[in-house]
């Protein structure tokens, strides 16, 4: 439409056979018109075009990002099904032998020979133990926050607690893209989780427990990021309570504590001004306490504690809003 107005326009001044103002008039009232109809079509249809590419960029990415999901789902999977295979073959040779065991050890007359097959049974089952938990330190396969810096710091971590014995598990409900682009730096997030998940470890290690559980999860609720970490190690101290984060304080020095993380953590969180909740529990199973990071900018520090009495009269601090948990 737009070439079409150009064209009998030109075509009007070129033949003469009309006025310049008639040829004027005409270009004003019919023409002019025309042309910015044809403009804004054009226009349109750009824009059109524009948005279906953008919106096929998008569905592309998102496809992409779903196979790419998919097949480190089904990469997963596979790994621990070969795991359970392999489990699973020589359970059935270790199951052989313990009846063979066994019913040795019910026809055996004499109390050193059956003393003698009853530690062989209680070796079987140590070592058989000692493999799997070997195998799952090697073979387990931690959820991605979809940042690489902290999956790897995470994957770290997950090795020092597994070489003390100690059961590390992560649950990611929420990746935090829009935590570290918007409140919280890559830095400052690898240095709060790695600081307190080794507190984490040393507080398990303290306990002296042999079924040491850590458990941090990544999570947002009502809108609000929050990430906690969770252990069934020792409590905290009422006194070490009581100077959190106003001076570099531990009670764990000889095992490698240097009480200079929550000294870190209350600078970090005052920059995000989010808040520190510490959750002491009475019921001791499966965890103990739970330490938790809410960016909810606020900049609170709260104790949730069944100890709300004797923490109480300890803690003497303005900035410390202490409940019974």
């Amino acid at each position: 439409m737009l070439i079409s107005s150009y064209i009998f326009t030109f075509s009007l001044f070129i033949t003469k056979q009309i006025s310049v103002d008639i040829i004027w008039g005409t270009v004003l009232f019919a023409v002019l018109p025309l042309a910015f109809t044809g403009l804004i079509l054009w226009i349109r249809s750009i824009v059109k075009r524009y948005y279906k590419n953008k919106l096929q960029d998008r569905a592309n990415e998102y496809t992409k990002q779903e196979i790419e999901d998919k097949d480190k789902r089904i990469e997963r999977l596979e790994s621990e099904v070969s795991t359970l295979a392999k489990q699973l073959h020589r359970d059935n040779h270790l199951l052989s032998s313990l009846d063979r065991s066994v019913q040795t050890l019910a026809d055996c007359d004499s109390d050193e020979q059956r003393a003698q097959i009853i530690e062989e049974i209680h070796t079987m089952c140590r070592e058989r133990n000692e493999l799997i938990a070997k195998e799952q330190q090697q073979n387990k396969i931690l959820p991605s926050t979809g940042i690489a810096l902290i999956d790897g710091s995470l994957s770290e971590m997950y090795v020092k607690a597994a070489a003390r014995g100690i059961s590390f598990d992560l649950t990611v409900s929420e990746e935090p893209y829009y935590l570290v682009n918007n409140i919280i730096s890559q830095t400052d997030l690898q240095t709060l989780l790695c600081d307190h998940i080794k507190d984490a470890i040393i507080a398990v290690e303290s306990a002296g427990i042999t079924d040491g559980r850590i458990l941090v999860t990544i999570e947002k609720n009502d809108g609000i990021f929050e990430i906690a970490v969770r252990d069934n190690g020792v409590d905290f101290a009422p006194d070490t309570l009581a100077r959190l984060g106003r001076e570099q304080i531990t009670t764990h020095a000889d095992d490698g504590g240097s009480g200079i993380g929550f000294m870190t953590t209350f600078e970090t969180l005052r920059k995000t001004k989010g808040s520190l909740i510490i959750t002491e529990y009475e019921q001791k199973t499966p965890f103990t306490k739970s330490v938790a990071f809410v960016f909810d900018g606020l900049n609170r520090f709260i104790i949730s504690s069944y100890r709300k009495e004797v923490l109480k009269n300890t803690i003497r601090r303005d900035d410390v809003m202490i409940i019974a948990q």
